[in-house]
């Protein structure tokens, strides 16, 4: 029970926290039910993927949302809202602020993740002729420090480059839930 009140306080004091208030009940079961333990049951990949048309279209390569750093990396150049670049920025080069066609966009990734039933704190694609190649997202994690669902194209099985305190399972072919304590 510790571990759900502490999602909840996270979820709804983050920088989405208007639309978890929306989804408060089922949202707060998945995000808690995700990051107890390695064998729980998280989103499903199938969701996850649904986000990639979307991805795609834009040419996202990276995204991140938290109240202190807004980020969006895509086809019409690197956007970004913080006051610590050297932190926030997960991209190379010198960032614009956001105009409004970007902010749009912006809006639609996070619209769209959402709806596959996560709000990562960031994620990072790359892409090979037109297709998601790999894609990470990053989500809270009430039990572990970092959780991440990985996405390689090709790929079936997990790495077996993992650190002290770290861990990962195969969700499904080419998914891997990765966390590190």
């Amino acid at each position: 029970m510790a571990t759900m009140q502490l999602m909840l306080v996270r979820v709804v004091s983050g920088p989405l926290g208007r639309h978890a208030l929306a989804l408060a009940g089922g949202l707060v079961l998945v995000v808690a039910t995700a990051c107890t333990s390695v064998g729980s049951a998280r989103v499903e990949p199938s969701d996850l993927e649904l986000s990639f048309p979307v991805l795609a279209r834009l040419g996202v390569t990276a995204y991140r949302d938290q109240d202190w750093c807004k980020v969006l990396a895509y086809a019409r150049g690197s956007f970004s809202e913080t006051t610590e670049h050297s932190t926030c920025d997960l991209f190379q080069g010198r960032p614009s602020k956001f105009d409004p066609q970007a902010q749009a966009d912006f809006e639609q990734v996070r619209a769209t993740l959402i709806e596959t039933g996560i709000s990562p704190s960031y994620v990072t694609v790359e892409y090979l002729d037109g297709a998601v190649l790999t894609a990470v997202f990053e989500v809270g994690c009430g039990g572990c420090d970092v959780g991440r669902y990985i996405y390689e194209a090709g790929r079936v099985a997990a790495s077996p480059e993992l650190g002290p305190g770290s861990s990962q399972v195969i969700l499904a072919p080419h998914w891997t839930w990765y966390e590190e304590r």
